[in-house]
């Protein structure tokens, strides 16, 4: 059977690499793990905005609304976090985003 050029580019575009969210204060959330420190330094909107994007880079289908208005679901598979398939360096960073959103009482 013969695939159309349409075929072959969704093809194309559904095997490439998600592109992790890289930040100028940490680095990117799936290669270098975050200090606390300089989390600290962000505000809630920031950390959230963080949080959010490790999630969704994973395919992760938000039941908060306001996540799911930003992110959308074009790229949404997975309905329950626990089975995101995260990396130990986004796992980490999540853990250590969340601890600081809740120091900070975002």
């Amino acid at each position: 059977m013969l695939k159309t050029p349409l075929v072959l580019m969704l093809i194309a575009l559904n095997s490439a690499p998600v592109l992790s969210a890289c930040y100028d204060m940490v680095g990117c959330t799936d290669r270098k793990r975050f200090r606390t420190s300089d989390l600290r330094r962000a505000d809630c909107e920031k950390l959230w905005l963080m949080r959010t994007s490790i999630l969704a880079e994973n395919g992760y289908c938000f039941d908060d609304a306001r996540a799911a208005e930003f992110y959308g679901d074009a790229k949404c598979v997975v309905t329950d976090i626990t089975k995101l398939p995260l990396n130990p360096t986004e796992r980490s960073n999540f853990k250590t985003i969340a601890k600081v959103e809740s120091e900070k009482g975002c």
